[in-house]
């Protein structure tokens, strides 16, 4: 992992007060993401997933680039959880997930999730966006 990203992964982490931090990278093609980065994790299966960017949690923020929340404010959380395999494989119970973007284009993704029911506020929404921009600005070559 770059020394860089595992900083930025860790300050997030600790400023959302969570308990996995993670990013994933359009591949070549930019039809599918996988998880390339991540601290906090419980086991080594989040490099194994590899999914379409129109699906999951993650394929929203593709889909969508803006923020989303996975917490218990929404009424298909369980539904959306068994939906996304990085939650089943971190057994997260709530994450939010902001767009890593380029020239306007998302090209990656910044997660963070809880093994706890929580909510996710504006404030950490705020906390994740200023991190991505800065992961976005400061990294361009692993964004291309």
């Amino acid at each position: 992992m770059d020394s860089c990203f595992e900083q930025d992964l860790q300050m997030i982490k600790k400023e959302t007060n969570s308990d996995f931090a993670a990013i994933a990278w359009t591949e070549e093609g930019g039809k599918t993401h996988r998880w390339k980065d991540a601290v906090g994790f419980s086991n080594d299966r989040y490099k194994n997933i590899c999914k379409r960017n129109g699906s999951g949690l993650a394929g929203v923020i593709f889909t969508a680039g803006r923020p989303f929340r996975l917490d218990s404010e929404n009424p298909n959380l369980e539904r959306k959880r068994l939906e996304s395999p990085i939650m089943l494989a971190e057994n997260l119970f709530a994450a939010a997930a902001v767009p890593i973007k380029m020239n306007d284009k998302v090209k990656g993704i910044l997660l963070v999730g809880s093994r706890a029911e929580r909510l996710y506020t504006k404030s950490d929404l705020s906390h994740m966006t200023k991190t991505a921009e800065k992961i976005g600005a400061w990294h361009p070559a692993r964004m291309s």
